[in-house]
């Protein structure tokens, strides 16, 4: 769809999904559930880390920086939520942590079978922040670190995009204008990290992203308002 102003507007395409980078570079990144199922898979090999992925888990990828290695650890304890900011990883001392391997990856936290058809509300948590969809993790282009990519329907990303560009409070009209421009420029822009293996970060060097917790709902209201406007 166009909307069309004094000047011709050329049509771009509006893919159904998208790949945001959530977390660059770190040498460390703690993930899991927050609602849902999900399994972990290894995307190399095809292989099935974690069958069952639910809510509450968590999950610990370290960087083996010789081998550009992922390694995985899951946490045993029952508090798995209130530890997704701690920096401690003790496995022989404290029992706490269970080795589950090392992969080359990338890995990724995928929605349960059935789950995604049922339009159930999936998500998943990162770094303590919650996103809609799936999550990827995998060894940067350099190899020196970890990045997050959060892959989700188009329309669901901008949930995140329109409340962190502009406030909830503002006139409906104004929301809806921004929830254009946002659609435009990720449609536009969709190769601009394409070789770190997605199409657009969540910082300002693209548009700011917050992620499920940040959506307000007149801004989700502007995007279902202007559902596939460019």
């Amino acid at each position: 769809a166009l909307i069309f102003g004094g000047s011709s507007v050329q049509a771009v395409a509006v893919p159904e999904d998208i790949r945001i980078g959530v977390v660059w570079d770190q040498p460390q990144i703690d993930f899991g559930v927050s609602q849902g199922n999900y399994t972990l898979e290894d995307r190399n090999t095809g292989r099935t880390i974690l069958s069952t992925v639910s809510s509450g888990t968590l999950i610990r990828a370290q960087l083996d920086p010789n081998q550009a290695l992922l390694e995985v650890y899951r946490y045993l304890g029952t508090s798995g939520e209130d530890n997704l900011e701690s920096n401690s990883l003790s496995v022989d001392a404290s029992g706490k942590w269970e080795f589950c391997g090392s992969f080359k990856g990338p890995l990724r936290l995928e929605i349960g079978s059935g789950r995604e058809a049922s339009g159930a509300l999936n998500l998943v948590k990162c770094q303590a922040a919650r996103y809609r969809g799936q999550l990827e993790i995998r060894v940067n282009v350099l190899g020196n670190g970890i990045t997050a990519i959060n892959e989700l329907p188009l329309e669901e990303y901008l949930y995140g995009v329109v409340a962190r560009e502009m406030s909830g409070g503002w006139p409906l009209e104004a929301l809806r204008a921004q929830a254009v421009i946002a659609r435009t420029y990720a449609a536009r822009n969709l190769s601009k990290h394409i070789t770190e293996g997605y199409n657009l970060c969540g910082g300002t060097n693209c548009q700011a992203y917050g992620g499920y917790d940040r959506e307000a709902e007149a801004c989700t209201r502007a995007v279902k308002d202007t559902s596939g406007q460019v």
